[in-house]
């Protein structure tokens, strides 16, 4: 008794191939993303470096960066982040989260820093898309996010 494929099923089947190799192709990257890769900082926002502080508040180091707090002469806030081992900076527009000026935000796209200096603190929280699959919803689903944090212990806190 010989089998024979239909032509049909030689479509479909090459079709399923190649679109979960593409998708596959797609997600290759995100499962090979360390923390330490999550947790690089978005460029976009250039303000200032930290020796060009006009008014010094705070300064956190840990293992991977440090985290200086400037308050311009406008009063307001900016968060400069630099990279221990490459001493490349970022600076984004910060809020303190409280009176006493211990804590601080700073969000930037998908990224959002924390630092805490009474707690001794950075932390990290990257928004990641989820991809679902739900089979029985004929309309496409809302997007859903999943938050990924990475926190680093500051050693050594200098505050003004």
């Amino acid at each position: 008794m010989k089998f024979r494929l239909s032509s049909f099923n030689q479509k479909q089947s090459i079709n399923l191939v190649l679109t979960s190799v593409g998708a596959l192709l797609l997600l290759a990257p995100f499962s090979q993303m360390s923390i330490a890769q999550a947790s690089t900082i978005p460029e976009k926002f250039q303000i200032a470096s930290a020796s060009d502080c006009p008014n010094f508040l705070a300064r956190g180091i840990s293992a991977i960066r440090s985290v200086t707090i400037c308050q311009n002469d406008d009063s307001t806030y900016y968060m400069v982040l630099r990279n221990n081992n490459d001493g490349q900076e970022t600076s984004l527009p910060a809020s303190p989260v409280d009176n006493n000026l211990n804590a601080f935000i700073a969000p930037s796209g998908r990224f959002t820093y924390n630092v805490d200096y009474s707690a001794k603190k950075l932390t990290i929280v990257e928004r990641r898309l989820v991809i679902t699959h739900e089979r029985r919803r004929p309309i496409p689903s809302r997007p859903v996010y999943q938050n990924f944090t990475t926190t680093e212990t500051l050693n050594a806190i200098l505050m003004s």
